[in-house]
């Protein structure tokens, strides 16, 4: 009796193990454990809000780094639309300007 259990129980571990744990190829863990880690990010705030205090101080602040990295993004985008349009209005008085002095030279 014990050395069939001895037999099976290896067989029956290796068998659970291969199937609870998803040991397919690299990229197939790798998506595995990336879907599992944004599922976990989406749902950590509603997971631990009004858990305890620090959890919900964790959560705001998550929440305000989110808010000033998207207040950074868009201040950046501003200031490179920004640096664009005094481009392009620099290059056409640039351009008008030194019109104007060829205009006045051949005058």
């Amino acid at each position: 009796m014990r050395s069939r259990i001895i037999k099976v129980l290896p067989l029956a571990l290796i068998l659970r193990v291969t199937f609870t744990y998803n040991l397919g190829s690299p990229v197939s863990r790798h998506m595995a454990s990336k879907n599992s880690r944004d599922r976990r990010r989406r749902s950590w705030y509603s997971h631990v809000q009004g858990r305890c205090i620090n959890t919900k101080k964790k959560a705001e602040e998550f929440d305000k780094e989110i808010e000033l990295a998207e207040k950074e993004t868009e201040k950046s985008q501003k200031q490179r639309d920004a640096e664009r349009r005094r481009r392009s209005h620099g290059e056409v008085r640039g351009q008008s300007a030194a019109r104007a002095d060829l205009e006045t030279e051949l005058d």
